[in-house]
């Protein structure tokens, strides 16, 4: 059953142009012929009842999804009153996120099981948004932890610290192809989009130590990104699990060269074997400021 609350109602005027459109749709269920079934718009007017410009039905038109049901002698066009029904269909087709072209091949279908398979890739597509919105959120919230991390660590300490293993992708060998490195980083960048990874998440630099008779000389091999396994199983290790002795670089990533001195002169005076790479992770940057000496650079060692 039906009711109307009249006394909550917007209006008697909207309430008789409802009450028309109900018994409409009653006299054409009982086979009444009326005479607004057989009503004519013309395009303004089709376009201004359902919220939308001209240029979309034009629009709709063209691909085929909306033609005005009546072309007259004079070339003039109109749409009929079943195609209100027709236009709300596409509406809520469009609510769901389908595409015009989805949409146009939904409408087109002739068999429920067909349109049903539309609806269920939808439905898988939702699904994979969902997964890459929740890993996002999760990239935003490390990133955040991160910088935090950063800001609240005196950038002259060298800590030692216990790391689980962390995973992500690495860039191939930066310089296998004397390339620079801005556009290395810029093909990497490319290649995380195309993954739908988040550089937000974490990004660093690999480096094979090279230190003798008190010099850095090490230069950076590849670029990592770091992942979530959950998201991404094909991930691989980016940090093994161990020690590393931790320093944070504050300003010019050109002087990096000093935090790394600072934490070799720190290893060798604790008598500290270290591992054959290090890291070096860019937390702080253009990313965030404009200043250099904002730049805050996480460098990691392992001990082993």
């Amino acid at each position: 059953m039906f009711f109307v609350d009249f006394a909550h109602s917007p209006g008697p005027i909207l309430y008789k142009k409802w009450m028309r459109l109900y018994n409409r749709g009653i006299n054409c269920k009982a086979g009444v012929s009326m005479s607004e079934e057989n009503k004519k718009f013309r395009i303004g007017e089709f376009a201004r009842v359902n919220g939308v410009t001209k240029h979309t039905l034009i629009h709709y038109d063209d691909i085929g999804l909306l033609t005005p049901a009546i072309t007259e002698e004079n070339g003039y066009r109109y749409y009929i009153d079943k195609q209100y029904s027709d236009f709300s269909n596409i509406s809520q087709l469009k609510e769901l996120g389908l595409s015009l072209k989805e949409i146009d091949e939904y409408i087109h279908q002739d068999h429920f099981p067909q349109r049903e398979e539309i609806l269920q890739n939808r439905m898988e597509a939702i699904e994979r948004e969902i997964q890459r919105l929740t890993d996002l959120k999760d990239a935003i919230a490390c990133y955040r932890k991160r910088v935090q991390e950063a800001l609240a660590t005196d950038p002259g300490a060298v800590t030692m610290e216990f790391r689980e293993t962390e995973y992500g992708f690495f860039s191939r060998n930066l310089y296998e192809n004397g390339e620079s490195f801005s556009h290395s980083r810029a093909v990497f960048s490319r290649f995380c989009r195309d993954k739908n990874l988040f550089e937000c998440r974490g990004w660093g630099t690999l480096i094979p130590i090279h230190y003798e008779n008190g010099k850095w000389l090490s230069i950076s091999s590849h670029i990592y990104v770091y992942a979530d396994r959950a998201f991404h199983p094909d991930a691989v290790a980016v940090h093994p699990q161990g020690y590393y002795l931790v320093t944070y670089h504050q300003g010019d990533p050109r002087k990096l060269y000093q935090s790394f001195l600072r934490v070799m002169h720190y290893a060798e005076s604790h008598h500290m074997t270290m591992g054959k790479f290090c890291f070096e992770e860019y937390v702080l940057g253009s990313f965030n400021t404009t200043q250099l000496q904002d730049y805050r650079t996480k460098i990691l060692i392992p001990v082993l």
